[in-house]
């Protein structure tokens, strides 16, 4: 019997030690001033289990850059593979090298209080740090002139990756997108699908969410589960026939 009970709290144990182990709270840093590369607007270093809020007011150059441009993530008038405008998307650099495993990215991004934005984004790996900042991104994809990111996905608003001028009721103020990460370093450019009304100018507000969440244990462990119940059931039955 002492065997038995040693076993499963042995299973136990391991089941526990599996769980996630809540992180410090995230961190932002605003103007990293990273320098040659990318003007990134914020940097934010995360753990498991960890998120972040926050808005483009927070940003400390608010006053004279409230947000991101209506079309900054997709302009119809740039060519194919440079439809965005680097200047006037706010990039964030993501440090997510104190992961310990894989784990969930999950990146929301809403309008703000101000403006009309129609959010759009995407998702690199690394931090540009060696090319010389272009005008004009790749919203979809890879950029020329910055040999430090990888695309990895991006999430559209109703005027799709073109930019091109959504139907009514195809716009949204909010997008959302969930990817799967290893611990490393990463870019989000966060900026505005053209809306409608394709003269619209100026900067817009958001508010961004960030959250990081570890990927579900296998179903392994309700087989553990199981097992744990007919290891009770098997001790049950021993002491049963040792009466």
């Amino acid at each position: 019997m002492k065997r038995l009970v040693f076993f499963s709290s042995l299973v136990a144990g391991t089941y526990l030690l599996a769980l996630p182990v809540p992180s410090p709270a995230a961190t932002i840093t605003p103007n990293p001033g990273f320098d040659p590369g990318i003007s990134y607007e914020w940097l934010i270093t995360m753990g498991m289990n960890d998120g972040i809020i926050f808005r483009s007011s927070d940003h400390p150059d608010s006053p004279t850059n409230l947000g991101v441009g209506p079309r900054s993530w997709a302009e119809p008038s740039n060519p194919d593979g440079l439809k965005g405008w680097t200047h006037t998307v706010h990039w964030v650099a993501l440090d997510l090298s104190g992961l310990t495993e894989s784990a969930f990215l999950d990146v929301t991004l809403a309008r703000g209080t101000t403006g009309g934005l129609f959010p759009a984004f995407t998702l690199y790996r690394g931090w540009e740090q060696l090319g010389t900042e272009t005008h004009q991104f790749n919203n979809i994809g890879s950029t020329s002139w910055a040999p430090g990111l990888t695309y990895l996905g991006h999430v559209a608003n109703g005027g799709g990756p073109d930019g091109l001028r959504p139907a009514i009721g195809k716009e949204g103020p909010t997008v959302f997108g969930r990817f799967l990460v290893e611990p490393g370093f990463y870019s989000l450019a966060f900026g505005g699908n053209a809306p409608s009304d394709i003269e619209q100018s100026g900067r817009q507000a958001y508010t961004a969410r960030i959250k990081t969440a570890p990927v579900p244990l296998p179903a392994a462990i309700w087989l553990i589960g199981g097992g744990l119940v007919g290891l009770a059931g098997l001790a049950r039955r021993h002491h049963s026939s040792a009466k």
